[in-house]
């Protein structure tokens, strides 16, 4: 049962949740957690996929109360691609204990979950995302934690706040932006405009050829196959209004 101060401090994070744009919001979150659940420190990941290649390539870490070697080792050694608990996400969609990855995936995760256990990770909880229906990105939220300093409520918060933390990596900004040009940038705001072509290219005084060769280009970085899918990308990483 939450105390009526547990009840008015999960409904604080997440409205905060709600308000979050960057890293100093996100840590205002986990510090919030960190007393309200009694959290030893927070990690969230996003990436074009959950994918090797795709998390190496656009992939953006944050962590708050981690080791800093750990972060540094995880990175170094791409740990995200071996990493049970990120793996995991393809299994289970809701939040999960990590104990419940290391059973499923048994001895060939033994190793990593040693190395983690030195740097002070032994439980904790997750919530992943495999693939955002607009932009194809996945995205994990994770909480480190010593059980045995928790009580049932405490237990019961985690559950109930980590999607709503998962959630601010689908907003603009958490992703690593691709490499968009100006002349790109702006054929896709005329796009977003419903403009054909013919009509961008009018606008901008260069050829009908040269438009969709820029948004040939913009297919390529944003991995999308059409205008309408690009248009709705651009707007979700902050690449245009």
């Amino acid at each position: 049962m939450l105390s009526k101060d547990q009840m008015i401090g999960g409904m604080d994070v997440m409205n905060a949740c709600l308000k979050a744009r960057n890293e100093e919001d996100i840590e205002d979150i986990w510090l919030s957690m960190q007393s309200l659940c009694n959290i030893d420190g927070m990690m969230l990941s996003v990436a074009e996929s959950f994918k090797k290649n795709d998390i190496e390539a656009s992939g953006s870490t944050y962590q708050h109360g981690i080791d800093a070697g750990w972060r540094d080792k995880y990175l170094g050694e791409n740990f995200a691609s071996i990493d049970p608990v990120v793996r995991y996400c393809s299994v289970v969609q809701d939040v999960f204990r990590w104990n419940e990855s290391f059973d499923y995936f048994g001895s060939e995760v033994e190793e990593f979950a040693q190395t983690a256990a030195k740097y002070g990770l032994k439980d904790g909880y997750a919530i992943g995302q495999t693939i955002h229906q607009i932009t194809h990105t996945a995205s994990i939220t994770s909480v480190s934690m010593d059980a045995s300093y928790l009580d049932d409520a405490q237990h019961f918060m985690i559950r109930q706040l980590l999607p709503h933390v998962n959630a601010i990596l689908s907003r603009p900004g958490f992703l690593q932006s691709p490499s968009i040009t100006k002349k790109e940038r702006e054929v896709l705001q005329w796009a977003s405009q419903a403009k054909s072509y013919w009509e961008i290219g009018t606008i901008m005084g260069i050829t009908e050829r040269t438009v969709k060769f820029h948004f040939n280009n913009i297919f390529r970085k944003l991995r999308v196959n059409n205008r309408e899918q690009a248009v709705k990308k651009s707007v979700i990483l902050g690449l245009i209004q």
